[in-house]
């Protein structure tokens, strides 16, 4: 069970007796999981800019619609359930 963005694969990946040359190394060698963390913290920052601008796309659109959508001969957003809008 994945915890986070579904439709973003994630796997593990081990691999035994490789050699890579030098010139391919990328950072230090047996450094890499100290090198993705170095980016963590501006990733999750990312991700939550881009949670809050869902959000608030998606309440300014629905806000519009219970002021434009009329039942009854009136806007549902004058509804008792809905005066907070």
């Amino acid at each position: 069970d994945k915890m986070g963005l579904h439709s973003q694969d994630t796997s593990e990946l081990h691999f035994e007796n490789v050699r890579v040359p030098n010139a391919n190394l990328l950072g230090k060698e047996g450094r890499g999981f100290y090198h993705l963390m170095t980016n963590l913290p501006s990733e999750r920052l990312s991700i939550a800019i881009s949670a809050i601008a869902g959000a608030r796309a998606v309440f300014a659109e629905t806000l519009q619609y219970a002021k434009d959508r009329k039942a009854f001969g009136q806007p549902i957003g004058s509804f008792q359930h809905n005066r907070f809008l």
